[in-house]
């Protein structure tokens, strides 16, 4: 992303396009047998035992080391209305997951590493290193602790809406974060406790134009906690109380050289109190949906308090066991790694699809439409951000050990930084 002035929207041919040709990924061949496993569970990550590889065991873990290679080809890589530059990558990147599970607990870690270069130099190679851990203890216990952890470097990619690919920044960044928490019963009633922290830090440049901008980003750390509330005496429904806090904090540098206007202190406190209901309604529907209020107040008072009422809501419809489609919405403020749009209270409807086609080849579709609603530093109204995303993927499975994945993606933002980007992958996946 770049420092550039609002432009006009793209033209709605281009948009088109787009659409066509994340569309096209979805043309193939016939349907799959039925299966018996869990109708709401995802299709793409169902266990297929012709196709799996058995695990290596090391003592009481089980270890499962691949290798991916991708290639992808990008329009217009800053995703700026005025920067417009195409490359294409290559990443290579390991990656392994070590798991334990017994029946009093499980235990996951995900390691991952990238060499990612782009031919055209439009931004210099880089290295992306990831780790995530889970702990989840007392299973089958009326107290159940749990402990997690991530570490992400150089990966400015968004893990709001699963599988869909977001624009990348090319900004390098270290980010780690951490939770832990309890599920308790009480009967009927079953509450969970939890602390969240994460702190991200910055050091890089955004490009602008012919020259280097030093962006001037604020590191930044936030710690949350949440306490929820659920009563159940049907397992096929349930109704919830929740209640969230947090404080986020901001590092302002005025000799990082940023450009005038956004030397501002984003820090600021805030809460969400929610009220729920889920319910599996049929052996095909499940309806998961909240509405609560949200507040958050900011420490540098040129920026306004946000305070709206809040939802979310989810519709997962499973017409087979070869298809699920997800239904979300939600509105919430930003929380994302990138700063620019930090603070400001978005509204979305995403909808996404996964179908197994044959049993060797999986299709998924994803789609996100969004409105940010931003104020001036006078706290005047200003008119929203949209921002519309597109992905679709197939996946071949060739043998245990090889996968084929294709994936192409749109990307549109109109108002503030505004710009447009496709993506095309093509990959490749080997499981030792």
């Amino acid at each position: 992303m770049s420092f550039v002035a609002p432009m006009p929207r793209r033209a709605i041919a281009r948009r088109m396009r787009a659409i066509l040709l994340c569309a096209g990924v979805f043309l193939g061949a016939s349907p799959a047998l039925a299966q018996s496993n869990d109708p709401f569970a995802s299709v793409l990550n169902q266990y297929r035992p012709e196709f799996s590889k058995p695990p290596i065991r090391i003592g009481g873990f089980e270890v499962r080391p691949r290798i991916e290679l991708d290639a992808e080809a990008i329009d217009n890589v800053f995703a700026s209305d005025v920067v417009d530059r195409n490359d294409v990558t290559l990443s290579l990147r390991p990656a392994v997951l070590v798991s334990d599970r017994r029946s009093d607990r499980e235990l996951t870690l995900n390691l991952d590493a990238a060499l990612a270069t782009y031919l055209n130099n439009t931004v210099s190679d880089r290295v992306q290193i990831g780790a995530d851990g889970l702990g989840r203890f007392g299973l089958g216990t009326r107290t159940r602790p749990f402990v997690g952890f991530s570490f992400r470097q150089n990966d400015t990619q968004s893990r709001r809406f699963p599988g869909l690919t977001l624009t990348a920044q090319p900004i390098r960044l270290t980010s780690i974060g951490g939770n832990a928490g309890v599920d308790q019963e009480f009967g009927p009633i079953t509450a969970t406790a939890e602390a969240r922290y994460q702190s991200t830090s910055y050091r890089d440049e955004v490009i602008a134009d012919a020259f280097n901008l030093v962006a001037g980003f604020d590191d930044f750390e936030v710690v949350s906690g949440r306490l929820r509330v659920a009563y159940s005496v049907n397992p096929a429904q349930r109704v919830y109380l929740e209640g969230e806090v947090n404080d986020r904090n901001f590092e302002v540098d005025p000799d990082s050289g940023a450009v005038p206007g956004f030397l501002v202190d984003r820090s600021s406190s805030g809460f969400t109190l929610r009220a729920g209901y889920a319910r599996q309604v049929t052996e095909i529907l499940l309806f998961d949906a909240n509405i609560g209020y949200l507040r958050q107040e900011y420490d540098d008072p040129t920026i306004s308090t946000v305070s709206s009422f809040s939802f979310d809501a989810d519709l997962v419809y499973s017409p087979s066991r070869l298809t699920r489609v997800r239904l979300s919405a939600g509105r919430s403020i930003d929380d994302t790694v990138n700063q620019f749009f930090n603070g400001l209270l978005r509204t979305e409807i995403g909808l996404g699809v996964e179908h197994e086609l044959r049993r060797d080849f999986l299709l998924s579709a994803e789609g996100r439409y969004s409105t940010i609603d931003r104020r001036d530093s006078g706290g005047a109204a200003t008119s929203d951000i949209e921002e519309f995303q597109l992905s679709g993927s197939a996946r071949y499975l060739v043998s245990p050990s090889w996968t084929i994945r294709a994936r192409a993606s749109y990307f549109d933002r109109d108002a503030t930084f505004g710009g447009s980007q496709l993506r095309g992958l093509l990959g490749v996946t080997y499981n030792f």
